[in-house]
């Protein structure tokens, strides 16, 4: 790779661009391009190509989803955010779409939206470790010790060793909040 940054080839990026110019009124091709510029770090090009995928498709939550990632990024949140909302209304049985958007919420502070979103994705796929992983601490960021314990079980039977570094870092965080001054 020429990029040592890179997630992706030259060579493979070459094919996605002569693929996404051989077929420019290709959804698909432009969303792939996009997705290979966004690997390769060139985040501008990338939203450009996704956006004009999904000008082209708008029927594929695959497309935004990609997008969104993609924006948060490079640090924009908040049409991350937006864009998030919209591929959950797309595709609301997707677990994935959930999860991305409760690290965005948690990402912006607020944790009560990403809680709720995080729980649907553990309601979606039980077995979903990395949203059981999250729920967990932002439960505890929360107040919901309880919550946080039943999240870190699930997880403790899905990953163990996941299950074992949760806990560490779980107490770890309690300790902190338990010897913050009160702000009464």
């Amino acid at each position: 790779m020429d990029n040592p940054a890179s997630l992706i080839s030259a060579e493979e990026l070459s094919a996605l661009e002569t693929a996404a110019k051989q077929n420019p009124t290709d959804a698909d091709a432009q969303a792939k391009w996009g997705g290979g510029l966004c690997r390769a770090g060139k985040f501008t090009e990338g939203v450009a190509a996704l956006r004009e995928a999904i000008r082209m498709d708008g029927t594929q939550p695959l497309y935004r989803l990609l997008l969104a990632l993609t924006l948060r990024e490079t640090g924009d949140f908040e049409t991350a955010l937006q864009e998030l909302e919209g591929v959950v209304r797309m595709a609301p049985d997707i677990p994935e779409v959930h999860y991305e958007l409760g690290v965005t919420w948690a990402i912006l502070g607020n944790a009560g939206s990403a809680v709720s979103s995080l729980e649907e994705a553990v309601r979606l796929s039980p077995d979903f470790a990395e949203a059981q992983y999250n729920l967990s601490i932002v439960k505890l960021l929360t107040g919901d010790a309880e919550g946080s314990n039943r999240a870190q079980a699930v997880l403790q039977k899905l990953d163990p060793a996941a299950g074992a570094e949760l806990q560490e870092k779980l107490n770890r965080l309690t300790e902190m909040i338990n010897s913050m001054p009160d702000q009464a």
